[in-house]
């Protein structure tokens, strides 16, 4: 009987795992040598085609990346066969490096080219083989890089990648001229990684559980990882997208928004206009609302929403110029019907960049009547670029119910979005159609009185830097307090004119203090608190002022925070010290309403069930020559 040390060579073949390991890895890093020269080399830049094969591309890589982790497990427990005695040690030594160095090569390569889509300004989530189900995490650590770094190593990657696909084709060309030469030489060489080998027959496999189960377990975690990071544990059914039309003014549950109630930034608020008549003022209903996008890709149009929204509506078509819209959307929010474009391209750095700029505002209050319908002129702003836009709208009043809706195209790079993965609109349209469709009540209005004046209340000069605002909680047997320092207050006030009075005041969340109390700041700024990350700001808009028995007031309006509104009720009295008045007021609110202290971190039983708002707002009463002219 032949041994392997017998000539003619007679193979002892590697295992069947080995054989489909081999042969599956080479199929795969021949189609990632021939994808990445079509798309750099044949494909045109920016076409369909081009960022398919990108695409196919990252599958392989990734793919050739499992298997050689299997590859790994099974030759530790598999070790290949015997080489015969006509290769002398130099071709051994030589055989080894290069193996080690394929070896090296199948880690690195695809490594490289993970780090690379990491790091990519782009931020191109990876689905494998166009599969949204197959989803591929990110590398961790480089979520906060700025696009200049994450160009600068971007191009140094693609330069190592470059280098190592070069070094793989010059080892894959040794691997076959060795092969062939030994084949040559002593027969059955190559057969040995043959199926149908004959020789002495198929070795016995080990390991076979554990390599499988720990190649699978890798595998796994990557796309569990990526699937949680890309959707959560979802705990209801995705809603069913579609566009809003114009003239389909209602879209019966669409993406819901939460209303009524904004979250603006400072600057826009204290420029906002005065108060229209309660009559004006509008209820979004959220379940029957919708705020849609739509945009061209790859020739097809793609269906997106916008699932958190707030709106504030004055708006009479009588009175026109008192009437005004500001909309708060959560650009977290935004998802896409889409098996290219996915939630990270959307809220990644080349899109709606939500960790710096997690909320975009549109503020109107111009609107003039043009036909059929009106035109809102006012301000966008995205990912903190504020632009002039003009929104044309139509809408349908029954009593105390309207309907409202409208569109407008925006230019995506005027806001920088998509400005890294296609600035000529090829692949990614260029416009981007931005559609509402809202339902609303009329808010309710108070009884008016006798002397009550028809018009607004004057505005009063408000020092904000001699005024506080303070919370208290109870926390276990003790009490937390601190303070807002920083908030707004547009407060417009006559006791002859409590139907005109308004306040509203704003409060920027990621300023608060802590005074006492046992827990952190960090768990009054965090996601179980105040949540000031994803909502930097709170509102309090009061339009209904009633006066009580005991020469006190009350303003009943709405308090927004966490993206969540609620109604509230604050009792105030004023005092008027050394030529000033000096509003206190306190307010009571359901923390749990809110969410507070629903989530970890805060146990909801260690807390009280409701949170006291303190407020001391020391004004000015305008002049009568000043109250006259308004």
């Amino acid at each position: 009987m032949s041994t392997t040390a017998d000539m003619p060579f007679r193979a002892s073949r590697y295992t069947s795992g080995a054989i489909l390991l081999h042969w599956s890895i080479a199929l795969f890093i021949f189609g990632l040598l021939a994808s990445g020269f079509a798309m750099t080399r044949l494909l045109g830049d920016g076409t369909q085609l081009q960022f398919q094969v990108y695409q196919l591309h990252k599958s392989f890589g990734i793919t050739v990346l499992v298997l050689t982790v299997a590859r790994v497990l099974w030759r530790v427990f598999n070790p290949p066969p015997a080489e015969p005695d006509s290769v002398n040690a130099l071709e051994r030594t030589v055989s080894g490096l290069v193996h080690m160095a394929f070896y090296g090569l199948l880690v690195l390569i695809p490594l490289s080219g993970w780090f690379m889509i990491t790091v990519s300004p782009v931020q191109l989530e990876t689905v494998l083989f166009f599969r949204s189900w197959l989803p591929w995490p990110h590398l961790p650590g480089a979520e906060s890089l700025p696009d200049e770094a994450r160009r600068s190593i971007t191009y140094a990657t693609e330069w190592v990648h470059l280098v190592l696909a070069y070094a793989m084709a010059v080892l894959i060309g040794l691997h076959v001229a060795g092969a062939i030469k030994h084949q040559l030489s002593d027969g059955d060489f190559i057969e040995r990684m043959s199926l149908a080998a004959g020789g002495d027959g198929p070795r016995a496999a080990y390991g076979q559980a554990t390599t499988w189960l720990l190649t699978i377990v890798f595998a796994g975690a990557m796309v569990g990882g990526a699937a949680y990071a890309r959707y959560g544990f979802p705990t209801e059914t995705p809603r069913e997208l579609a566009a809003v039309s114009p003239d389909q003014p209602a879209v019966l549950g669409s993406g819901a928004a939460i209303a009524p109630g904004v979250t603006p930034n400072f600057a826009a608020e204290r420029a906002a206009p005065a108060p229209a008549t309660d009559s004006a003022a509008w209820t979004v209903n959220a379940e029957n609302s919708a705020l849609t996008f739509t945009v061209d890709y790859s020739g097809t149009t793609v269906n997106g929403a916008f699932d958190t929204w707030t709106a504030d509506i004055l708006f009479d078509p009588d009175d026109l110029a008192a009437s005004s819209v500001s909309v708060t959307i959560d650009t977290s929010s935004a998802r896409v019907d889409s098996s290219d474009i996915s939630r990270g391209n959307l809220t990644g750095n080349d899109g709606f960049a939500t960790r710096a700029h997690d909320t975009a505002r549109f503020v109107a209050s111009t609107i003039t009547a043009e036909g059929d319908g009106y035109i809102a002129d006012g301000t966008l702003t995205i990912r903190g670029t504020e632009i002039a836009q003009q929104l044309p709208f139509t809408v349908t009043i029954e009593g105390d119910r309207a309907e409202a809706a409208g569109s407008l195209t925006l230019q995506r790079l005027d806001y920088d979005i998509g400005r890294n993965s296609d600035t000529t609109g090829d692949t990614l349209g260029l416009g981007v159609t931005v559609s509402f469709a809202i339902e609303a009540t009329r808010a309710a209005a108070p009884t008016p009185t006798a002397e009550a004046d028809t018009g607004p209340a004057p505005a009063w000069t408000v020092f904000t830097e001699e005024s506080t605002v303070g919370y208290e909680f109870r926390f276990q047997n003790g009490r937390v307090s601190g303070t807002l320092p920083a908030f707004a207050v547009d407060l417009r006030f006559d006791e002859e004119n409590l139907a005109g009075s308004s306040i509203i005041a704003t409060l920027e969340t990621d300023a608060v203090t802590l005074k006492e109390g046992g827990v952190s700041l960090n768990d009054v700024k965090g996601s179980n608190g105040l949540h000031a990350a994803r909502h930097p700001e709170a509102r309090f808009v009061a339009s209904t002022i009633t006066a009580g028995d005991d020469g006190t007031f009350v303003a009943e309006g709405t308090l927004s925070a966490r993206g969540v509104s609620v109604p509230v009720t604050l009792p105030f009295s004023l005092e008027e010290v050394e030529g000033r008045t000096v509003a206190t007021g306190r307010a009571l609110l359901d923390r749990a309403a809110f969410g507070f202290g629903d989530g970890a971190g805060l146990s909801d039983g260690d807390l009280g069930p409701t949170v006291a708002v303190d407020l001391t707002i020391v004004a000015e009463r305008p002049l009568a020559e000043e109250t006259a002219s308004q």
